[in-house]
């Protein structure tokens, strides 16, 4: 969610002291009203920019699929106009060979809709060191349309902004950090979007199920506000979860959990070479396909070693019990194991399931959509908060709501805090670093000055 205005939280705030028992002073729960809306100011404020640039990009991020054709057309389509059968990959991998003879294959996929590409993952050698890169090859002509790099392109640059602001890893922690600060604002935003007053606009479901179009423009932009963030809150708190496994660290500390608590099998490996001939891709594919869960294209990966095994796999991912790669024996062509979904734990099974979840996809369309009126929802949000606050705060100057030390914290609150600050550490030692800062404030700067 994002930021409410100063105006909406002291009205609300009032609206709770009419509840008291005719005390002049604000009722307590006025207070801890006003104590959660300054939260989530002060997070919305903070957050604002980093989640607008995460929302554009994740926006435009979970139709990778779909848009990869439209901006590299020249790479990722076929200009094949004849109708003939498409060449085997083992045709089209020699193709490839030989126009590139130093290329190492590491992995083949088949093209995901017909007239597309098949991609050719492989290893160049340049200078002293080597790259990695993807050939797509026409699947009717076997002509080599060219090298894709992943990192260097559009959608490269989208997903390193996402991820890291182009500031390497203190981007990192800042994407992190807004995504744990984003959680807090959803769950205070819930909190300040409940409804509590009795009047007319209330009851019409004004500024609670539907915004206002009509009316004070702070008023409308305080109800879309309020409104959208209450229907994006489920999916926004997916995306916004599913995005901490991908960070500086709350990812790896997930990943270590899951290596201490859930073994991996080891990957089967081929009878010794001997001499013996690698079999060929169509030979791999014909043994794994009876055995491989899902339906669709498959993505061959190539052994590394001389004892590895050839791996087959769907080459849709978005679905997590697709994910279970087939071993085949890279010389007598004999299925070996079915691995990944099949045979995971249950912590590991969470863990496949995250990416689908973040990007949308693991549902089809119907859950892409989603992810996209999300993001665009996490966009209005920040936009409109930032837009309250900027058009209330007294001329001249920031506007900050001031602090109330005389607000009793609840227990239950003190829980909530005490438990995302352990499950997410970069929400742990922000608040740690703010509590030194309150202490510095007003136990060392301020206390002199007012003595």
């Amino acid at each position: 969610m994002s930021l409410l205005h100063e105006s909406a939280g002291l009205q609300a705030a009032s609206v709770a002291e009419s509840d008291s028992t005719g005390e002049t002073h604000p009722s307590q729960r006025a207070r801890l009203y006003r104590l959660l809306w300054r939260w989530h100011f002060y997070a919305g404020i903070l957050t604002a920019p980093v989640l607008m640039v995460a929302a554009v990009t994740g926006a435009l991020y979970v139709f990778i699929d779909e848009l990869k054709p439209i901006f590299y057309p020249e790479l990722m389509l076929s200009e094949s106009l004849s109708e003939a059968s498409p060449r085997s990959l083992d045709d089209l991998m020699a193709g490839l060979l030989r126009e590139y003879p130093q290329a190492k294959v590491l992995s083949v996929a088949e093209p995901p809709e017909p007239g597309q590409n098949v991609e050719f993952a492989i290893r160049l050698p340049e200078g002293e060191t080597t790259i990695q890169t993807t050939a797509m090859v026409d699947p009717i002509s076997g002509r080599v349309a060219g090298l894709y790099n992943q990192h260097d392109s559009f959608f490269g640059i989208v997903l390193h902004l996402h991820r890291r602001l182009f500031l390497g890893p203190i981007g990192r922690l800042l994407v992190e950090l807004t995504a744990s600060w984003g959680i807090v604002l959803l769950i205070t935003g819930c909190y300040l979007w409940w409804p509590r007053g009795k009047g007319k606009a209330e009851a019409l479901g004004f500024g609670v199920w539907r915004p206002r179009l009509r009316g004070p423009f702070r008023i409308v932009l305080r109800d879309w506000h309020a409104v959208v963030g209450f229907y994006g809150l489920t999916t926004a708190a997916f995306i916004l979860t599913t995005g901490l496994f991908f960070t500086q660290l709350f990812g790896p500390g997930f990943n270590w959990i899951v290596k201490q608590t859930a073994t991996t099998p080891s990957a089967p490996k081929s009878e010794a070479a001997a001499g013996r001939k690698q079999i060929a891709l169509a030979a791999a594919v014909q043994a794994a396909e009876p055995q491989l869960p899902g339906y669709g294209p498959v993505r061959i990966t190539l052994p590394t070693s001389s004892d590895g095994a050839i791996q087959v796999a769907r080459s849709d991912s978005s679905q997590p019990h697709w994910k279970s790669p087939a071993f085949v024996d890279a010389y007598s062509g004999r299925f070996l194991a079915l691995q990944g979904w099949s045979t995971a734990a249950p912590i590991q099974k969470v863990r496949m399931s995250i990416y689908p979840i973040h990007v949308g996809s693991i549902f089809g369309l119907t859950t892409k959509v989603l992810a996209l009126l999300t993001c665009l929802a996490l966009l209005l949000l920040a936009m409109t908060g930032v837009w309250m606050w900027w058009r209330r705060r007294p001329r001249g100057t920031w506007g900050l709501p001031p602090s109330d030390a005389t607000t009793h914290v609840p227990v239950w609150l003190m829980g909530i805090i005490m438990l995302l600050a352990v499950v997410l550490p970069a929400l742990g030692g922000s608040l740690l670093l703010i509590m030194l800062g309150e202490f510095v404030w007003f136990r060392v700067i301020r206390r002199p000055q007012t003595a």
